[in-house]
């Protein structure tokens, strides 16, 4: 797998210049993992995105800005659209 790696930045040079999935090519994809392993759930770009802010927010207590940052966004605005404190997150901030 490193080499892999290695192999397509050395073609296109740095992370920047790596092609992009569109959402909509994503989600193809997305439906044919969840056919081939037999997953009832419906896997989306959205439900990933909310899967993934949930657990860091809640479950690994990193912040809102961090996430932001990982989710590519320049304004934690989407971050709260995706992800909504639980009541154990309140309860541990509150706790601190």
């Amino acid at each position: 797998m490193c080499d892999e790696a290695n192999t397509g930045f050395a073609k296109y040079g740095s992370v920047e210049k790596l092609p992009k999935i569109s959402n909509s090519g994503f989600n193809d994809w997305l439906k044919q993992t969840q056919h081939l392993a037999g997953i009832k759930t419906k896997l989306t770009v959205k439900v990933a995105r909310k899967t993934f802010t949930n657990l860091m927010l809640n479950e690994l207590g990193v912040s809102e800005e961090s996430v932001d940052a990982m989710l590519g966004h320049t304004t934690t605005k989407h971050v709260r659209y995706y992800g909504k404190a639980n009541e154990e997150r309140v309860a541990r901030e509150v706790v601190y």
